[in-house]
């Protein structure tokens, strides 16, 4: 297990779930919601506490879309560049292997 993970086991020892964090951010914001919604006598959570937590969890919400988007653009580049690549390797061959090449993409 590295400093990423979480693992929660039950009564019995059982493993009940296993998560692996982005950051350790991440885990530590997940740790700290788990514990006050699941430990007994915790005294209730203050309004700016809720405010402080939805800001974190928008946030973090924020930048796992940015990171899906920026990857989702490099990996249609990169087939792009692939295509490209397949087209010059065929050549002036002719327009039957271009269609091909094509209508792989």
């Amino acid at each position: 297990m590295g400093r990423l993970d979480l693992v929660l086991l039950g009564q019995n020892g059982q493993k009940l779930l296993d998560l692996t964090a982005s950051a350790t951010s991440v885990r530590d914001l997940w740790v700290q919601t788990l514990e006050e919604l699941c430990l007994p006598g915790q005294a209730e959570q203050s309004e700016a506490d809720a405010k402080s937590l939805m800001g974190k969890l928008e946030k973090q919400h924020e930048k796992q879309k940015e990171q899906y988007w920026k990857d989702r653009t490099e990996e249609l580049e990169q087939r792009r560049l692939d295509a490209e690549e397949r087209k010059k390797k065929i050549g002036v061959i002719g327009m039957k292997y271009t269609a091909q090449a094509m209508a792989r993409r």
